[in-house]
């Protein structure tokens, strides 16, 4: 079952559900280089995605992928709010008075 006939399914039998019947666009953006490097181009299409494409097309460099992969990990691990102590290899990049990436604040 496909998700389309899922919300469709949804909505007919409970009017009252928030679930959208809105079509699914295919939106213009780079394609990346290494296969490897997908969970991080879509994290960072959603942080810029605000309805205009023209925000993916122009930031995001699929020659950059190892660069974006480096800023997300950094960001993911010396996040603030993360609890869990870090291996002492890995805690030896922490900085001292940064929390997060530098371009990530």
């Amino acid at each position: 079952m496909s998700m389309s006939s899922t919300r469709t399914i949804i909505q007919r039998n409970n009017q009252s559900s928030e679930i959208n019947l809105g079509r699914n666009v295919q939106v213009p953006c780079p394609a990346m280089t290494n296969p490897n490097d997908c969970a991080f181009f879509v994290m960072r299409y959603m942080e810029l995605y605000d309805g205009d494409t023209s925000s993916l097309l122009n930031t995001i460099q699929p020659e950059k992928s190892k660069e974006l992969r480096s800023q997300i990990l950094y960001y993911l691990i010396f996040h603030r709010c993360n609890i869990a102590r870090l291996p002492e290899d890995i805690e030896a990049f922490h900085p001292v008075a940064e929390e997060t990436a530098p371009d990530q604040a």
